[in-house]
C-alpha cells in the first residue's frame, strides 16, 4: 500500500535502528505452530467451479476482459507501472520505483493462474526473464527500501509458474531472503520489543502488518519452512520465522492477548504495533495516526480496520495458528461484525481493491465457504465478491478506484488486484 510521497520517503530514507524506536512490552508466549493449508495457484475447471454456472461464466468473462486490457497496457519495458517514479519534495530529479517489479510480478501471477503459458507466451516469457534477472546474490529481488514487498511478490509469482530448476531455485532463495528481512535477535531486536517478528518495506525502518503479511505470503507460496538453504518443504512445525511473526501479529491486534496500552478488545487489527502503535483508521477518524489527537480525557486507543484485519487473520493462519486459537477467533468475530464488500471498513474506499483481495485470501486461508455475520445472515463470500467486482468493471475491461491512495487510482494495479481476487472465487478450497 503506497502513495507517491510514501515511495519517495522510502527511497530516500536512512537506515533505522529498531532498538532506538521500539517500545518494550511483555514477551508474547510463542505457541507450537502447524503447517497451514497448502497454497492453491490454479483456478478450478468450469465443470467443478465453486460458483454457480451463471456467476462462473460472468467471472471468467470479466477476468478475460481484464487480462486483455492488461496485455494491451504493458509498459515499453514489459510489465506494469515500471516507469513509476518517485522524487523527494526538495529535489527535481526522481528515481525509478521498484514498486513496478512487484506489480509486474502480481500481474504475471494473474495470467498464469488463468492458464496462460509462461514458456511459450512471448510477453510472459520476457516478464519471467526480467524478474529472475533482478535477483540479488542474497536472494532478494530488490536491495532497497521496498525489498520485502518486491521479494515477496516475485516469490509468489514464481510459485505459480510451472516448476523448473531455475524457477525453483530462485523461489527458495527468495524465501530465505525474506527470513532475513524479519526483525529479530540477530538485529539486536529482542522478543520484548514491539518490532520483534515483524517486517517492514526493507531492513531500513519499523515493521508493519502490511509488509509482514507479504512476507508470510511469500513463505507460504514457496512452501519453505526451513532455516537450512539445503532443505525445503518441511512440515512447518515450530518454524522460527513463523513463531516470531506471531509475536508481532499478536501485538497488532485489538485483543486481550495484546498488552500494549492502546489495545482494545474488538479483535481487529491496526497498521503496526511498532513504535507504540499506528492506525490509518484512527487518522481517518480524526484521532491521529498514532492516536495523538484523541479527545481530552479519553484514553489513547487505535482503531481496527478492514484491510489490516483480513491481513492479520490470514497471517495468523499462515503463521501456523489453528482456527481455534483465541486470536484467530477474535479476528473472525471482528470480520463478522463488519462484513461488507462496499468499502474497506474504517477507511471508506481507500485501499478497496487491496481490501477485497485480502478478504478473498483470508476466507480461502480459513477454509470458509460461507460466513455468518453479526445479524445471523449467512453469506457466500465467493458469490458476493464475484458480483461486486463484475459490477465494478469498466467498459474497457479495467478496474480503477475513485480513491487514488496507495496507487489504486492507477488502473494497472487496480485491475491486477481485481483479476487476482476474481481468481480466488474460482479456486477450489485448499487442503492441508
Amino acid at each position: 500500500m503506497f502513495t507517491s510521497l510514501a515511495i519517495a520517503a522510502l527511497l530516500f530514507s536512512t537506515a533505522t535502528d529498531g532498538r532506538l524506536q521500539a517500545t518494550e512490552l511483555p514477551v508474547v508466549e510463542l505457541p507450537t505452530v502447524q503447517a497451514p493449508m497448502a497454497s492453491v495457484t490454479a483456478i478450478a475447471p468450469a465443470n467443478v467451479s465453486p460458483l454457480d454456472a451463471k456467476r462462473d461464466t460472468a467471472v471468467r468473462a470479466a477476468m478475460g476482459r481484464g487480462l486483455m486490457w492488461l496485455r494491451a497496457h504493458t509498459s515499453e519495458k514489459g510489465g506494469w507501472l515500471t516507469d513509476l517514479r518517485a522524487a523527494p519534495t526538495d529535489a527535481t530529479t526522481s528515481l525509478l520505483s521498484p514498486v513496478g517489479a512487484a506489480v509486474s510480478a502480481l500481474g504475471l501471477k494473474s495470467f498464469v493462474q488463468a492458464g496462460a503459458d509462461p514458456v511459450h507466451d512471448p510477453m510472459l516469457r520476457s516478464l519471467v526473464a526480467s524478474l529472475l534477472a533482478r535477483q540479488e546474490a542474497d536472494g532478494r529481488f530488490d536491495d532497497g527500501n521496498l525489498s520485502t514487498y518486491v521479494t515477496a511478490a516475485v516469490v509468489t509469482a514464481l510459485a505459480s509458474l510451472p516448476p523448473s530448476d531455475r524457477v525453483t531455485h530462485a523461489m527458495h532463495k527468495g524465501s530465505q531472503a525474506l527470513r532475513q528481512l524479519q526483525w529479530n535477535e540477530t538485529d539486536n531486536v529482542e522478543p520484548s520489543l514491539d518490532w520483534y517478528g515483524g517486517a517492514g518495506y526493507g531492513k531500513h525502518g519499523r515493521p508493519d502488518l502490511s509488509s509482514t503479511q507479504w512476507l508470510l505470503e511469500g513463505l507460504h507460496a514457496a512452501g519453505d519452512c526451513s532455516d537450512s538453504r539445503d532443505h525445503f518443504g518441511c512440515d512447518c512445525d515450530n518454524d522460527p520465522a513463523r513463531q516470531r511473526a506471531i509475536a508481532f501479529l499478536t501485538r497488532c491486534q485489538n485483543a486481550a492477548s495484546n498488552r500494549a496500552d492502546w489495545a482494545g478488545a474488538d479483535g481487529g487489527f491496526v497498521y503496526t504495533a511498532a513504535g507504540g502503535g499506528e492506525s490509518m483508521a484512527s487518522e481517518v477518524a480524526g484521532e491521529g495516526r498514532y492516536g495523538e489527537l484523541m479527545p481530552q480525557g479519553k484514553a489513547r486507543s487505535l482503531r481496527s480496520y478492514g484491510s489490516m484485519t483480513y491481513a492479520g487473520y490470514k497471517s495468523l493462519l499462515f503463521a501456523g495458528l489453528s482456527r481455534d486459537d483465541p486470536r484467530v477467533q477474535a479476528a473472525l468475530d471482528w470480520i463478522r461484525q463488519h462484513w461488507t464488500m462496499a468499502s474497506n471498513p474504517g477507511m471508506g474506499k481507500q485501499g478497496w481493491f487491496y481490501y477485497l483481495h485480502g478478504l478473498a485470501r483470508a476466507m480461502a486461508a480459513g477454509g470458509h465457504t460461507t460466513i455468518i455475520d453479526a445479524d445471523g445472515v449467512e453469506h457466500d463470500w465467493r458469490a458476493e465478491l464475484a458480483d461486486t467486482l463484475v459490477a465494478a468493471q469498466q467498459p474497457d475491461g479495467s478496474w480503477v478506484n475513485e480513491e487514488s491512495r496507495w496507487l489504486e487510482g492507477n488502473a494497472e494495479l487496480a485491475t491486477i488486484y481485481a483479476v487476482l481476487t476474481l481468481q480466488e472465487t474460482l479456486k477450489p478450497l485448499p487442503t492441508r
